[in-house]
């Protein structure tokens, strides 16, 4: 296992710090993130200074990302995940190098999508998937890489194969409860798409009553009634579609017209 100077220590602390204050808006972010950039260009070997390159590339992706600039983003990450191969040629086969990679992976899966490459994005959320089990939180990053892949096919447009992620998903985060409400939901919009009308009625009951216990979401809410739309839209397309009983025969006309007029005789 590698160790670090005070300064990538000192980096990490500051983007911790950073990420936590830009999560509520404050803009001491910014102050925070410098004192990381400072920390890092302070570190007397190479892999200390590695190590803090690598966290302050993944998280100023999220800025260039954000600030439209997902070019930049890209570059950043594919430099650390070279950054994080190289630590573990030095030796950093550990689980703390394999987050790092599962991170970075996971984050260019993401800026991918945002480009409009899927196939680049899916094969990026395999290796992440195939990662997990040497993580810190297998089965937490397990359940999202079956999340992410269940998003891309569905964006591909391979409904049958989004619908199978996204059970796996939901089977997957009966340990991991945070991530059961984008599971099912998940699920209940692939079977949807694909047709599955009455399959995706019952998982979006099921993920209002997640929804129900876990506090309101006005953005989940608002999912929860699209999809209650498309699916109530589709079940009328499909009731309109079907064909009208066959007109009897007139010979069976004739007969009903018989029989009434023996009732009436009678």
């Amino acid at each position: 296992m590698l160790r670090f100077d005070a300064a990538a220590n000192r980096a990490r602390e500051q983007l911790e710090l950073a990420a936590t204050q830009l999560a509520v808006g404050n803009p001491a972010w910014q102050t925070a993130f410098a004192g990381a950039v400072q920390a890092a260009n302070s570190c007397t070997d190479e892999a200390s200074r590695d190590d803090a390159a690598i966290r302050i590339h993944q998280f100023a992706h999220h800025l260039d990302l954000n600030g439209g600039d997902s070019e930049t983003a890209l570059a950043r990450l594919n430099e650390a995940l070279l950054l994080i191969e190289r630590q573990r040629q030095r030796g950093d086969d550990t689980t703390r190098n394999n987050d790092h990679r599962w991170s970075a992976l996971t984050a260019r899966c993401r800026v991918h999508q945002v480009r409009g490459d899927l196939d680049s994005a899916a094969t990026d959320a395999a290796a992440a998937l195939q990662l997990a089990p040497e993580t810190c939180e297998p089965e937490h990053r397990a359940a999202a890489g079956m999340l992410s892949l269940g998003a891309i096919e569905m964006l591909r447009g391979n409904f049958a194969d989004s619908v199978q992620h996204y059970r796996r998903a939901v089977d997957a985060s009966r340990a991991v409860p945070s991530l059961l409400p984008e599971s099912v939901l998940g699920l209940a919009q692939a079977q949807a798409r694909l047709g599955q009308l009455d399959e995706a009625s019952l998982s979006l009951d099921r993920f209002e009553a997640l929804l129900a216990n876990a506090g309101e979401n006005i953005d989940l809410r608002a999912k929860l009634l699209q999809l209650r739309s498309f699916i109530a839209n589709a079940q009328q397309r499909r009731v309109g579609s079907r064909p009208a009983p066959a007109a009897a025969s007139s010979q069976t006309a004739r007969d009903r017209l018989i029989a009434s007029m023996v009732r009436l005789i009678r």
